[in-house]
């Protein structure tokens, strides 16, 4: 368009200067001085032109350096990690209580991009007892790196907890709706334990939440207790308002 602009220009001043309009040294000028205007604003067209396509070139290079992150919320624990390790990332998994075995969320996010390589946390919900039994695992490693043989989960205790968690019994009174304290549901069911304590914690959603949170060493309360030495059996359940209620004796 700056050509053709330069060229209209120039044969309107010859058309005039045909006609005796204008002095041979003022064509002369206004003729060097529209060349010189129109190779000018070529120049600048094609610095900007430059500079736009430089631009996009570094915004296709800021695209390459990331990728969107795979969907896999919905997914089986397995079938997300190898997704993961097939799409290059590296992966971390935390289990949160309730679900049915597959992951709930993620983050990063499939709406979201990460660069290569990058990590992605991986949600999984699990059903109340595999929750418990990943809790009981952490618990026995805990004791064993202490010489301790580990807890074994009874049936029992866990039924007597199940109990104790829907009627919202804290280890804090210990005072069951009907007054009677918490024992007396190991005499209901049947359960004789020498030596035992009850012990429960608020709002347990995730596992490293359980982990951090349950009482290792006694307290005030007479709560946790679970390195002591001659426990054996481990009973866990959990309150609709996610408490966790566990009894431990032997």
């Amino acid at each position: 368009p700056e050509k053709r602009y330069a060229i209209v220009l120039l044969l309107v001043l010859f058309v005039f200067s045909f006609q005796g309009a204008i002095p041979p040294q003022t064509r002369m000028n206004t003729g060097f001085l529209l060349v010189c205007l129109s190779l000018s604003r070529i120049t600048s067209v094609q610095e900007d032109n430059n500079e736009l396509e430089d631009s996009r070139n570094e915004h296709d290079d800021k695209i390459m350096d990331q990728n969107v992150v795979p969907a896999l919320i919905g997914m089986d624990e397995q079938t997300a990690i190898n997704v993961c390790i097939q799409s290059g990332y590296t992966y971390n998994i935390e289990y949160y209580l309730r679900g049915n075995g597959t992951v709930i969320s993620q983050s990063p996010t499939s709406s979201e991009t990460i660069t290569p390589g990058g990590n992605i946390t991986i949600n999984i919900g699990l059903p109340e007892n595999e929750f418990s039994g990943k809790l009981l695992t952490l618990i026995n490693q805990k004791r064993e790196t202490l010489g301790l043989a580990g807890l074994s989960l009874s049936d029992q205790l866990c039924n007597a907890c199940d109990i104790l968690a829907k009627e919202n019994v804290n280890s804090i009174d210990c005072v069951r709706p009907d007054g009677s304290h918490w024992s007396s549901v190991l005499v209901e069911n049947g359960i004789w334990l020498s030596d035992g304590v009850y012990t429960t914690r608020n709002n347990i959603t995730s596992l490293s939440d359980a982990n951090l949170r349950i009482k290792y060493e006694g307290n005030s309360y007479g709560e946790g207790n679970l390195l002591t030495p001659s426990y054996t059996l481990i009973g866990i359940a959990y309150s609709p308002n996610n408490m966790i209620v566990m009894i431990i004796g032997g």
